[in-house]
């Protein structure tokens, strides 16, 4: 507790641990799209944290999950080879790829041809 200028008890001190900001992410386009045999995925943390890098298909599907876990600030880089999480070459159409980090999440279309 606090102790008053008279001597006297005061209100209990509570420590407050000061708040962490959220990472802010940044995906960019994936490249190339139209793809027909890969993608390189590019995206940025401005801090160390969870995060998940995965394709979606156009009815909000999950493909495949290209990156998951604790990632270091800065940008990286991932190829998708157009497999699914099966390993099967997906189909052509559209698809989303999503970046999740911190409750929040950046996507971008991405279209395979073959």
């Amino acid at each position: 507790q606090r102790v008053n200028p008279d001597g006297s008890l005061g209100d209990p001190v509570t420590a407050v641990a000061p708040a962490v900001p959220r990472a802010t992410l940044s995906l960019s386009a994936p490249q190339p799209s139209p793809a027909s045999h890969a993608s390189t995925l590019r995206f940025a943390l401005s801090r160390a944290a969870d995060a998940r890098l995965e394709v979606l298909d156009a009815a909000g599907r999950r493909v495949r999950a290209l990156a998951s876990g604790a990632m270091t600030a800065g940008e990286h880089s991932v190829s998708w080879d157009l497999r699914d999480a099966a390993g099967a070459a997906v189909q052509p159409g559209w698809y989303v790829v999503r970046l999740t980090s911190d409750g929040q999440s950046e996507s971008h279309p991405i279209v395979v041809r073959r």
